[in-house]
């Protein structure tokens, strides 16, 4: 019996070899509303009414949402929101792992060697993950370091 293997999701257009199957979109529209709702909690020129605005075109798929009153009113729970929203709305599109970085969140990551999960890691700091620069970059001459004790960000087996 074959076991199936995951093939990248909205990215699967890589294992076909054809870019005609990609998602090609030069602005992803809702992505857009969560960076300026989550910009006008943080900016000194942002309010939290403004970011409920932003984020009311992308949260209002939920038939639920038809208003910014029906949106968290507190900067900590709008951001909860928005942070929730990105994972919902951004799924398998590449950005979570970028996103756990700049919020500095713990996380729980899966190690997998396909189809079987070989390990989970709970409470890893993803802003603590540092990749290695590729050996043929380090190597150039041009004055580029390797990342020092790289191995040392990666997850631990417990």
């Amino acid at each position: 019996m074959s076991v199936p293997k995951f093939k990248g999701g909205k990215f699967s257009h890589f294992s076909s070899g054809n870019p005609a199957y990609a998602t090609n979109y030069i602005v992803n529209a809702p992505e857009m509303f969560l960076i300026i709702a989550e910009a006008n909690l943080y900016s000194a020129n942002g309010t939290i009414n403004n970011a409920q605005k932003a984020l009311l075109t992308v949260a209002k798929r939920n038939s639920d949402i038809t208003s910014v009153g029906d949106l968290p009113s507190t900067k900590e729970n709008l951001m909860s929101f928005i942070k929730d929203e990105r994972a919902r709305e951004l799924f398998q599109e590449g950005l979570r792992l970028y996103d756990l970085r700049r919020w500095d969140e713990m996380a729980k990551v899966n190690a997998t060697q396909a189809p079987n999960i070989s390990f989970v890691y709970t409470n890893y700091k993803i802003s603590n993950l540092v990749f290695p620069i590729p050996s043929a970059e380090v190597n150039t001459g041009y004055g580029v370091a390797q990342n020092e004790n790289w191995s040392s960000t990666l997850p631990q087996r417990n």
